[in-house]
């Protein structure tokens, strides 16, 4: 996964993990995501997403919200106010992480 190092990284101590993000239900890989600076994962920036299905144009932004393989809704689209950026709120315990290793360190 290639890391794209903004302002945002900067100013959250310049330390990131990357993360393979699963359905608690079906353990189904719903997309790859980069975590900046320490604490719990509470919302995913869609700009620091990889999600693992196919393209989805035309398609709205509540679908990304939904496993693909259960159906099960693992978070609420949401616009992050005081950065302006498209995120999903995840619900507790609706999704596992998975560490995984990065290439570019």
């Amino acid at each position: 996964m290639r890391i794209k190092k903004d302002k945002y990284l900067k100013a959250r101590g310049g330390k990131y993990k990357l993360y393979n993000i699963h359905c608690s239900k079906c353990n189904a890989k719903l997309f790859s995501y980069r975590k900046d600076g320490n604490g719990t994962l509470k919302r995913c920036y869609l700009d620091r997403s990889k999600f693992n299905i196919p393209e989805r144009r035309g398609v709205s932004f509540s679908s990304y919200t939904t496993c693909p393989q259960c159906k099960q809704e693992f978070g609420r689209p949401m616009t992050y106010k005081p950065e302006n950026r498209l995120a999903i709120r995840l619900f507790v315990g609706a999704v596992r992480k998975k560490g995984i290793k990065d290439e570019n360190k």
